[in-house]
């Protein structure tokens, strides 16, 4: 499995994936399935082809409306009682110049990244919140931490999603939840790159888990050569 998924224990605990249909999101799903949790994933998904010890359930919920997530974290709130973990992954994008970009392609991806992210946490943070529990780790990419040509409008949104992880994990910290972000170090959907996937799915499932209790508002560069 990859990801190394055999290792961890996720018995019992609800998972949240956005982003499902990705590469990236259908490895976690997997992945997290696989050790054993009940994975509400987000967005369209093919089967989940490995024996899994847990379960998957796609749902569809469009981040980016908030009603959409409202409906949806009350139906976790009615139907599980909480949540134990929120994977939130940054949406595939594409390269195109600064200057040359139609506003309705930088309002398109501030609101499926930013917005998404925002709503996400502001929405299922509290459900971690309730039960003194919780892992919430964003994904990202390498334009988090630098600036890439004809990336502009991705770099501003993933620098903007480390930010907003760094500061919700200031809050969740007085609720006993943990906040990261795992970010990859080369983009991992469109690519086909798969030790770049291998190795975000791994670096999600570590801060997702127990050995992870002690870091909060870190970013964990994910790269495996």
């Amino acid at each position: 499995m990859a990801g190394g998924a055999a290792e961890w224990n996720f018995d019992e605990r609800v998972v949240v994936v956005t982003d499902a249909s990705s590469s990236r999101g259908s490895e976690q799903v997997a992945a997290f399935a696989a050790a054993g949790a009940k994975v509400y994933a987000c967005g369209s998904l093919e089967p989940v082809a490995a024996a899994v010890r847990g379960s998957v359930e796609a749902v569809a919920v469009d981040f980016s409306v908030e009603s959409s997530v409202t409906t949806f974290a009350a139906r976790i709130s009615t139907g599980e009682g909480g949540l134990d973990v929120l994977v939130v992954n940054d949406p595939a994008t594409h390269d195109q110049s600064l200057v040359e970009m139609p506003d309705t392609a930088w309002q398109r991806l501030i609101a499926a990244s930013v917005t998404g992210g925002f709503l996400a946490a502001k929405h299922l943070a509290p459900l971690m919140f309730s039960r003194r529990y919780g892992k919430i780790v964003f994904t990202t990419g390498p334009e988090s931490s630098v600036g890439l040509l004809g990336r502009a409008h991705v770099c501003a949104s993933r620098h903007a999603i480390v930010g907003l992880a760094k500061d919700l994990a200031i809050d969740a910290a007085t609720h006993q939840v943990n906040v990261n972000v795992a970010a990859a170090a080369r983009e991992v959907d469109g690519g086909g790159n798969r030790s770049a996937i291998d190795a975000l799915t791994h670096a999600v499932l570590w801060l997702a888990s127990d050995a992870s209790r002690f870091i909060t508002g870190s970013v964990l560069s994910a790269d495996l050569q």
